[in-house]
């Protein structure tokens, strides 16, 4: 939490033998004070118990990871880093999908879809994705890995956030 501060920390409860979340909870906001010796970690986990707890997270998919991967709200391209994770999830035959939420929407987990991003060619979809970061500057975008089969989410990566 301390390296994250003045951003928003969420602590997720995974089942693994259902795979899916049973626990969703913000444990630190952006106007959160910095984190004093643990207190203030106790504390905002007990403030915080009243996302989810009940096993349903508003998700609609399994497993899946979430994590940050910096490209410039400015810049509309996309980073080496998230080149190669479209292209390794275009490998494994896995469909790419995006979604944008400006910040109070990002606050409630209520993310709206950037619309198709056709094509199984890494250049069109990289092409898709690059518009879609523009069209959205200055709001969250995440990248989305997609299995056809079972019609879940397999990855969530934010590609984006506002400066």
């Amino acid at each position: 939490m301390a390296d994250h501060a003045g951003e928003y920390v969420r602590l997720l409860g995974i089942d693994p033998t259902a795979k899916r979340r049973v626990l969703e909870t913000i444990i630190q906001r952006p106007d959160d004070e910095a984190p004093q010796s643990g207190q203030r970690q106790a504390a905002a986990g007990q403030q915080r118990q009243t996302t989810t707890t009940n096993g349903y997270s508003g998700n609609s998919y399994g497993s899946s990871a979430s994590s940050y991967s910096g490209n410039s709200a400015a810049t509309g391209k996309l980073d080496g880093e998230t080149r190669e994770q479209v292209r390794n999830l275009l490998l494994q035959g896995y469909r790419i999908g995006a979604e944008h939420a400006d910040k109070r929407r990002f606050r409630t987990s209520s993310w709206r879809s950037c619309g198709p991003i056709e094509g199984k060619r890494e250049s069109e979809v990289i092409a898709n994705l690059e518009a879609c970061l523009s069209e959205y500057a200055g709001e969250y975008v995440r990248l989305l890995g997609i299995d056809p089969t079972a019609k879940r989410r397999v990855s969530e990566t934010i590609i984006q956030r506002p400066e």
